[in-house]
Order: C-alpha cells, then sequence, then structure tokens
C-alpha cells in the first residue's frame, strides 16, 4: 500500500496513446491499495459489468485484464490523487488532493470522453481535470456511470444496461 504517514496515495493511471476514453473511479479501495490493483475487491462489480459490456473473459490475470481495456481504447484512474480515510468508504476521504487529470488529457490528445463510476467521482471530476486552465481549450465528453462498488444499490443487469454506452467510444 502507498502511504506517506497518515495520507494514502492512489494508484497510478493505466493509459496509452490508444485510449479513446478514461473510467474514472473515486479512490482505491484499501484492498485495492493493498493488492496495488484497480478493483481487486471481489465484490466489485468493475471486471463482470467489462465482461459484459465488451466482451472480456472472466478468466484474465490482471494484466491481461488492463491490456484487454487498453486494446479497446479504455484507460482508468481516479479523480483523487491522495487522501487520508479510515476504511475503504468513499464517505470517509477526508483531506482529498485531485489526480492531474488535466494534465493527464494534454499528454493523451485522444481521450474524447471521461466517464465517473460513481457519484463520489462525478463530483470530483471538475476539479481533477483543471477546469478554468489550460484544459478549458480542450472539451471532452463527460457522463455519469452507477458505480459498480458493491456499496451501490443497483441491479448488476441495470449497471451494465447504463455502462453500454461505453461501446459507443471504445475500438473494436
Amino acid at each position: 500500500m502507498n502511504q506517506l504517514s497518515d495520507r494514502l496515495i492512489g494508484l497510478e493511471p493505466v493509459v496509452d496513446i490508444t485510449s479513446r476514453v478514461l473510467i474514472v473511479g473515486s479512490f482505491p479501495s484499501k484492498i485495492s491499495l493493498q493488492i496495488g490493483q484497480y478493483y481487486a475487491n471481489p465484490r466489485n462489480d468493475f471486471w463482470k459489468i467489462m465482461e459484459v459490456v465488451i466482451g472480456m473473459h472472466a478468466d484474465l490475470s490482471y494484466e491481461g485484464r488492463l491490456s484487454f481495456l487498453l486494446s479497446h481504447g479504455i484507460g482508468l484512474w481516479d479523480v483523487v490523487y491522495s487522501c487520508s480515510r479510515m476504511g475503504s468508504s468513499d464517505s470517509a476521504i477526508r483531506d482529498p488532493e485531485p489526480s492531474p487529470i488535466g494534465s493527464l488529457l494534454a499528454r493523451y490528445p485522444d481521450i474524447s470522453a471521461v466517464f465517473c463510476n460513481g457519484r463520489r467521482s462525478e463530483a470530483g471530476l471538475e476539479q481533477a481535470m483543471e477546469l478554468g486552465q489550460e484544459n478549458k481549450k480542450r472539451m471532452v465528453h463527460t457522463g455519469y456511470l452507477p458505480s459498480s462498488s458493491p456499496a451501490h444499490a443497483v441491479r448488476f443487469e441495470e449497471k451494465c444496461q447504463t455502462w453500454m454506452i461505453l461501446r459507443d467510444y471504445i475500438l473494436s
């Protein structure tokens, strides 16, 4: 787990020059930080949603999953770069430092859409994108997706149906 005193530091972005879509969460769970993998909590539906929405195979390793996402033009990151937090709940995040998503978008100009995995990431996206500064010249589509977190009480099928919008943006 990346930790500096009582501050937690999130995971590095997963993007490359083929990325067209960036999916942003709020901040990695305690399990994800310990393992060093996005969406490591087995109760989180993210990887299962990717199986349905983009046809990812369930038996892929973590590295295989990331490669599959990138091969379809999908990148991952979080809107919070570092924070203080007890447990894994978004509501427990204190003193958040936003990720420099605006700078990332400047480095990867082919990213045309940023989708928020849940309301907490949606709430932090504007600050993380540094709107009002250099990124104002390059606006991207942004959208909300229901959280893949087990704390978000929406049926799996409903989540998948909403997440299908990703198909409009990904590489086939």
